[in-house]
């Protein structure tokens, strides 16, 4: 038999309401127990009382520990960032100015597509081809070497000076080849296909440099259409002026060869020699005539063992001699050519160097003509550059933009967090 020992008033002591609820749970449960040990029954632990406040308690904690876990990520993760951006685009970046200028490059020369009807297609004309050439060398780091050697002014002084923030300031030395990213940024060129106009944009730290800059790219920019022009003129008109050159030392050629040759045989032409030596011929062959008819009248007049008949006989053997040696200057009289120095091959020698100087004299006359029309066309592909918005000093900064940029950073921010987040959580999902 259990006997309930009283509780001294010296063990009272000072405890709190919940220390004083699980004691007396205790003594409650302890002689609940007991009673229902000697009644034989049993109990569980749901049966049994349980605090105040519990239950539901731990979950309820677990899900607002989860919710101010994600505040602090949101605000370290997104608002954090865009107050710093927001703080770098108010108080730290420097302001910039903005210069634009327009131009466009024209010339004379038609489009090479305009006789199809297609000259309006972009690209069809040689100016878009030099503006391409030109929106390229604008946005290339070339410029700014071209304008640091031919107009002795360097672009890289007006992007370091002192006052500029650091994210936009370079080094006044900073090599060339690794300016042109920095250089992108610090330029805008947009080609217009439709009306050909080219838009230039310069963005720097004080009016007066960005006035600078434009002005140089405007003038460097004219110097490469001038010098696209003057190139492709002097190609067309040098390979027309190589031609006549080429022409006019074969034609002084064939004309020295023909004088050479015309001393040689102290003839002017083939058909004054022949002339010459057939006319011989012909003489000859008209006193051998009237010898031979002397002969045949002679004997009926006197003796035949006359003196005359014997003189007029040794002179028709000789004219006869004579003919045959003449006839034999003039050719060989078969297909054999025994003899270089007769008349027939001094001909055809001649006839063949007449061909040759006057196929030399029409090629130099077709020359001349195309070098002609070589300096017609190339006066035709001349181009220029047309400003028609020339660069003006700005009078107020335009960027950067404060609330727009810090908008789109924080937009930027937020969705990349959104994105980061769901993917973190599936990934623990799926580990899970």
């Amino acid at each position: 038999m259990t006997v309930d020992t009283p509780i001294k008033p010296t063990q009272l002591i000072d405890v709190s309401p919940g220390q004083a609820w699980n004691e007396s749970t205790k003594v409650a449960e302890t002689s609940k127990h007991a009673a229902l040990t000697r009644g034989g029954l049993a109990t569980t632990d749901q049966d049994q009382p349980k605090p105040p406040g519990t239950g539901r308690q731990p979950r309820n904690r677990s899900h607002a520990r989860l919710r101010w876990m994600g505040l602090v990520r949101f605000l370290l993760f997104v608002v954090v960032p865009t107050g710093l951006v927001s703080h770098y685009f108010y108080n730290i970046a420097t302001p910039q100015y903005v210069v634009e200028t327009q131009f466009a490059v024209r010339g004379s020369n038609a489009p090479s597509l305009s006789l199809l009807g297609l000259s309006a297609l972009p690209g069809a004309s040689g100016q878009a081809a030099d503006s391409y050439i030109l929106q390229s060398y604008i946005r290339s780091q070339q410029v700014a070497r071209d304008i640091l050697n031919m107009q002795d002014y360097d672009v890289r002084l007006a992007f370091s000076r002192p006052f500029i923030d650091t994210l936009n300031r370079i080094e006044p030395d900073l090599p060339f080849i690794d300016l042109e990213s920095y250089w992108q940024r610090r330029t805008k060129v947009e080609y217009n296909t439709i009306s050909g106009n080219t838009t230039v944009q310069v963005f720097a730290f004080t009016p007066q440099d960005a006035l600078d800059i434009s002005n140089a790219i405007v003038r460097q920019s004219e110097h490469l259409v001038n010098s696209l022009s003057d190139e492709s003129r002097q190609q067309l008109i040098s390979t027309a002026e190589e031609e006549v050159q080429r022409t006019e030392q074969r034609l002084r050629e064939a004309r020295l060869e023909m004088q050479r040759f015309q001393n040689e045989t102290q003839s002017i032409n083939a058909e004054s020699l022949v002339q010459v030596e057939v006319g011989i011929v012909a003489t000859l062959e008209a006193r051998l005539t009237e010898l031979l008819t002397e002969r045949r009248t002679l004997p009926a007049t006197i003796p035949e063992n006359s003196p005359l008949l014997l003189v007029l006989d040794r002179q028709i053997r000789a004219t006869e001699e004579q003919i045959a040696a003449q006839r034999l200057r003039i050719g060989s009289g078969s297909n054999e050519n025994s003899d270089e120095g007769n008349i027939a091959n001094v001909a055809n020698i001649f006839i063949e160097l007449s061909t040759n100087q006057e196929f030399a004299s029409e090629a130099y006359a077709v020359a001349l003509e195309s070098l002609e029309a070589a300096k017609a066309d190339a006066r035709q592909q001349e181009r220029y550059l047309a400003s028609y918005i020339p660069p003006e000093l700005p009078d107020a900064s335009r960027h950067p933009k404060p609330l727009l940029y810090t908008i789109i950073a924080g937009l930027w921010i937020f969705f990349s967090w959104l994105v980061i987040t769901f993917l973190w959580r599936t990934i623990r999902d799926h580990i899970a």
